[in-house]
């Protein structure tokens, strides 16, 4: 399972400004989701609720002043939930990082070119119970699904060579959630994870003026178990 890495600068996010920034952010939506529920006609059953969550880990983890501390993060970016009234419903989840970046020696027609990208979705089944005033748990199962490139393009003028690692992989598993709701429109949400996966590996070599050179590896096969422990906080908007 590929982990969905987002890089901050640390010279930046280090700055008394911008943690005031990050929590002044924080603090406008609490406020905005206790406005939000007081509006809400609250004598109505709604049939359906969306449930759209962002992974807030790093930026909690700034706010609490964490330092330099790594923190696993889940590789879902974006989460969102169908739930109907009966507190069974849809989930998905998406995260990813692609990049791409060409470098030349100065003058010469030499250059070389690094992508880089890896992509984790998933979907399945929730069902949600309340365990007190602020508090639920959900259980779930899902169907994900993860890919990755990492490719190099080589123009050395005599020849291009192209070095290409890719994987692609399937599975599922269980999944155990924690709420704790701010207020009827904002909660936060952890959860853990036991995800089976099998998939396949190939790795490439080619040359487009040498092609006895070129070598090909697609029979590499990985199957993996890993359980995803309850370190990433999602910041859930519920509309």
């Amino acid at each position: 399972m590929h982990l969905l890495n987002v890089n901050l600068n640390k010279n930046t996010i280090n700055q008394p400004n911008m943690k005031k920034t990050l929590l002044l952010l924080f603090v406008s939506l609490f406020f905005a989701g206790q406005i939000l529920a007081q509006e809400e006609d609250s004598g109505s059953e709604r049939q359906l609720n969306h449930e759209i969550g962002v992974n807030a880990t790093r930026l909690i983890q700034q706010i609490l002043s964490f330092g330099d501390t790594t923190i696993a993060s889940s590789p879902y970016l974006i989460t969102y939930k169908l739930m109907t009234k009966h507190s069974i419903g849809f989930r998905a989840g998406f995260g990813g990082n692609y990049n791409r970046k060409k470098e030349k020696v100065e003058n010469f027609e030499d250059s070389a070119t690094r992508t880089n990208s890896d992509f984790d979705w998933r979907v399945g089944l929730e069902w949600q119970g309340a365990i007190g005033k602020r508090w639920k748990t959900s259980v779930g199962l899902d169907f994900i699904s993860n890919s990755s490139l990492s490719k190099t393009v080589i123009d050395t003028g005599f020849d291009v060579v192209t070095f290409e690692d890719k994987s692609f992989a399937i599975g599922g598993g269980p999944v155990l959630g924690l709420y704790f709701n701010i207020n009827d429109k904002i909660s936060l949400y952890t959860e853990t994870a036991a995800y089976f996966t099998n998939g396949n590996i190939s790795k490439s070599q080619d040359f487009k003026n040498f092609p006895e050179f070129n070598q090909n590896s697609d029979d590499i096969t990985e199957t993996t178990f890993v359980i995803h422990v309850p370190t990433s906080l999602y910041l859930v908007f519920t509309f």
